[in-house]
């Protein structure tokens, strides 16, 4: 029996399946990694780490996924890295592709778009990204910045949009439909993850189905993934320069825009 992270809702049929596993022999999948990041319960963690080490196999799709199961005492022998592919990529589903211009009119904005979407949490690094804007805008100032995404730091998020006067220059989507997020990876000019500790960020590869040029960490799997310079720009966490330079350096030069949306 294969069953993906992403695709259980734990509220909801946690405790009956697992019961309905400790009868039969299964596989798991593992997308992610949203059960390490504060997005369940501590109790929904703990049935999910029993359900794990009575696993027959697992697959994951980094090192670095498999290096946190092993910290978690999951044995590593049943443990398979399985790395998703860049080029082809589609996790869309039935989301229907409508062009740039058109995704922009639907979104209702202009000029040079950034896009930011993950858990509203502080390991996205949402803050150190905010506080880049102002710089950013002294130079672009036909920049916006779209946050998107649901989560616990929703409130700290809204307080540093007003407190840095970003109100007409910061967009804080708070959802978790996938056909919206599509719609506005689509109007994206730069698809941007802050991120400090990434296991797998599904929005990185509705990115990479857009074609949208990425920033992001060279944390966790992204280093196993993304070439600095060949399919994205890699930056250290929270480092406000290095998020300053590479928004300039894919705003300045649409040959290296370009070319990191090849994805080959």
């Amino acid at each position: 029996m294969h069953i993906s992270s992403a695709n259980i809702s734990f509220r909801l049929i946690a405790w009956p399946l697992w019961y309905q596993l400790k009868r039969k022999e299964y596989s798991l999948i593992l997308d992610d990694d949203v059960f390490l990041k504060g997005d369940l319960s501590a109790l929904e963690q703990r049935l999910f780490l029993r359900m794990l080490k009575g696993a027959k196999e697992i697959e994951v799709r980094s090192t670095y996924m498999k290096d946190v199961l092993v910290q978690k005492e999951i044995s590593a022998e049943k443990i398979m890295i399985n790395r998703p592919h860049l080029v082809n990529a589609t996790i869309s589903g039935t989301y229907r592709a409508i062009g740039k211009g058109a995704a922009r009119n639907k979104v209702k904005l202009i000029g040079k778009i950034i896009l930011s979407a993950g858990t509203l949490a502080e390991w996205n690094g949402f803050a150190i990204l905010l506080m880049s804007m102002p710089e950013l805008l002294k130079r672009f100032p036909f920049l916006h910045l779209v946050i998107f995404g649901e989560g616990p730091s929703k409130e700290a998020v809204e307080t540093s949009i007003k407190n840095l006067g970003l109100g007409n220059k910061v967009s804080l989507i708070v959802s978790n439909d996938k056909e919206l997020l599509n719609l506005y990876i689509e109007a994206a000019d730069i698809f941007l993850l802050n991120s400090k500790d990434e296991g797998l960020s599904e929005a990185l590869f509705r990115a990479v189905e857009h074609r949208v040029p990425i920033i992001t960490t060279d944390t966790g799997a992204n280093a196993e993934i993304f070439q600095d310079g060949k399919n994205a720009l890699l930056i250290n966490p929270n480092n406000s320069r290095q998020i300053v330079k590479a928004v300039e350096k894919l705003l300045l030069r649409e040959d290296i825009a370009e070319r990191l949306t090849s994805f080959e």
